[in-house]
């Protein structure tokens, strides 16, 4: 038997409406344009209440529409037709539900939609929340100077401790509202999601250093560890422990710019390769920053010197002093010229 367009339409509209888990249907600006009943039930509202409602603002109440989580899903589903994160996806006053969210880009008469089924979570976030009261009873949470934080794979906030709170500025109620992209600084956020994907993969990020926004909109300057929290291979949580280093890097910065800015040449190397130079010294040899570092620094100094040169230096680690001599400078135009040069052997731990 043949089946009829209309019979077509209707069949896959009730497959749609009566499927076990919650599907919507979206416009390219993430408004709900139809949902099946399963969605509906889990919203606990009228159909009416959902259609043409943001449904990244179930995801984050706080959206705007500059918010970093828009541009970069948009960008993801258009560059590759699908998506997949993990969000707690709120549907009313302390009410909602985890979820895997796999979005897909639909194509039809010109026009763009999106695909979402999700599947809930619910079970794996309770054995998280779990987990988190363990690590909280330990004492290592609150009783600490560092700020601890635990983030969603799609950088929703989970958990934070008190010194974080004091830090940033922000309440335990806002909590639930913040993303990962609300409280870094924006050059920091697509560095920070690259390093999700090496947690996801099951690395364990030592040192990690990055930037966070306080919410009257200060720099806050952190360093610290960040690894994974899995149940049964599939990642539901990052562990982020952080010091915050503000004021030593604000004191790393008026350094930086004194030796930047101070009139005598000045370098910095290490395994004789520059790291650093500033503007006198590339003045007096008449090389760019970009020409010098990570190049010997041997090749600055005229042949007949450089043996001269290579012994002074290769007596200053063992002995731990500073020492000064004098030698012949090959500058770029192939001049050369006699220096006198005072090196300091730098140590620190790590």
């Amino acid at each position: 038997m043949k089946v009829l367009p209309d019979e077509t339409s209707y069949i896959f509209e009730n497959v749609f409406t009566h499927l076990p888990e919650p599907v919507i249907v979206m416009d390219k600006e993430f408004r709900i344009l139809q949902a099946n009943n399963a969605f509906i039930s889990r919203c606990n509202k009228p159909a009416s209440d959902i259609r043409y409602q943001s449904f990244l603002k179930m995801i984050q109440p706080e959206l705007d529409n500059d918010n970093q989580l828009r541009k970069n899903l948009y960008t993801e589903l258009i560059e590759n037709q699908s998506s997949q994160f993990e969000a707690y996806v709120q549907t009313g006053p302390d009410q909602g539900f985890w979820s895997v969210i796999d979005c897909r880009l639909i194509k039809h008469n010109g026009r763009i939609f999106f695909l979402s089924v999700l599947k809930e979570l619910t079970d794996h976030k309770e054995a998280y929340l779990s987990n988190l009261d363990i690590e909280k009873n330990k004492g290592d949470f609150e009783n600490t100077d560092n700020l601890i934080q635990s983030i969603a794979p799609d950088g929703t906030l989970l958990s934070n401790n008190k010194k974080w709170q004091e830090t940033l500025g922000y309440t335990s109620e806002e909590l639930r509202r913040l993303n990962l992209t609300d409280i870094l600084r924006e050059d920091q956020i697509p560095r920070c999601f690259k390093l999700i994907n090496r947690v996801r993969s099951g690395e364990k990020c030592d040192l990690i250093e990055t930037v966070f926004k306080t919410r009257d909109g200060r720099d806050v300057f952190v360093e610290g560890n960040v690894d994974g929290y899995f149940e049964h291979g599939k990642l539901l949580s990052i562990r982020c422990v952080f010091r915050d280093k503000t004021k030593s890097k604000s004191l790393e910065e008026t350094y930086s710019q004194l030796v930047h800015n101070f009139p005598v040449p000045i370098y910095i190397k290490r395994n004789n390769q520059f790291l650093f130079v500033n503007p006198s010294f590339e003045a007096m040899t008449g090389y760019g920053e970009q020409e010098l570092v990570d190049r010997d620094g041997l090749f600055l100094v005229h042949p007949e010197d450089i043996p001269f040169v290579q012994k002074t230096a290769g007596r200053l680690p063992r002995t731990n002093k500073s020492a000064s001599y004098e030698f012949r400078l090959i500058r770029k135009n192939g001049e050369s010229r006699w220096v006198m040069e005072t090196i300091v052997s730098i140590s620190y731990e790590g």
